[in-house]
């Protein structure tokens, strides 16, 4: 059926002191996969709900942005929040199956800088609350605490080097391979990446991407383990 969305950003800037205040509204629309809707039940119960109400949210979020140094450090601290109707979920007794109400709330300060010609840090903390408003539970999966950091810049005028750090804290979930299916918390990890890349000509450029460098061992979803070190190496062409 039909659905309709809309986003206003409105910010205004304070040239005199590098000072930006900006803000944001706006609504959104996610439909149930066809999997969610038709999967068939197994001999453990339901999956799939043709039933199921598509998911509606609204967000907003107000911040500031503060430059130093004519541009090169910038500072910022925003709050946001958003609530959500019909939020899609799982339960092991009924399937796939809409949660009345859900909300998050946070708060993410943030920070970059450009130090020299060709190199960029950048990093963020996000602090999240998402609560089932209907249950009066926390929200599945949805980290507390939240910590990336990324630095990138070019060395021997050729070569391209951006490693980035990611800490995702402790999460709840449900262990589904022991009834009555208990509450447990995934607990938190840290992910290292590196892409090291150079040009061969005007359109060749060489790559070679390592995902998870310290091979940490980490679950996003409870007796699901995640790929380790990884290492892809390849060519991209520009036509």
């Amino acid at each position: 059926g039909p659905a309709m969305t809309f986003r206003v950003a409105p910010a205004y800037l304070v040239a005199a002191s590098g000072t930006r205040l900006k803000a944001s509204f706006g609504t959104g629309f996610k439909s149930p996969s066809l999997y969610q809707l038709f999967a068939p039940a197994t001999s453990w119960g339901p999956i799939g709900n043709p039933a199921l109400r598509p998911e509606r949210a609204a967000g907003w979020d107000a911040g500031i942005e503060q430059r130093f140094a004519s541009g090169a450090v910038v500072l910022g601290l925003t709050w946001f929040g958003n609530s959500f109707r019909d939020l899609v979920d799982f339960d092991y007794q009924a399937g796939y199956v809409n949660v009345g109400r859900a909300r998050t709330r946070g708060l993410e300060a943030s920070a970059e800088a450009r130090p020299a010609a060709g190199v960029r840090f950048a990093a963020s903390y996000t602090r999240l609350s998402a609560r089932d408003l209907g249950a009066g539970t926390e929200l599945m999966r949805r980290p507390r605490d939240r910590f990336a950091a990324d630095l990138s810049f070019r060395f021997l005028h050729k070569y391209d080097l951006a490693v980035s750090g990611l800490w995702t804290g402790r999460r709840l979930d449900r262990d589904y391979s022991a009834a009555p299916y208990p509450t447990v918390a995934l607990p938190g990890y840290f992910l290292l990446d590196a892409v090291l890349s150079t040009s061969l000509g005007s359109r060749l450029e060489l790559f070679v991407r390592v995902a998870n460098a310290l091979g940490a061992r980490y679950e996003s979803v409870w007796g699901y383990g995640a790929p380790g070190r990884t290492v892809r190496t390849g060519l991209r062409l520009a036509l």
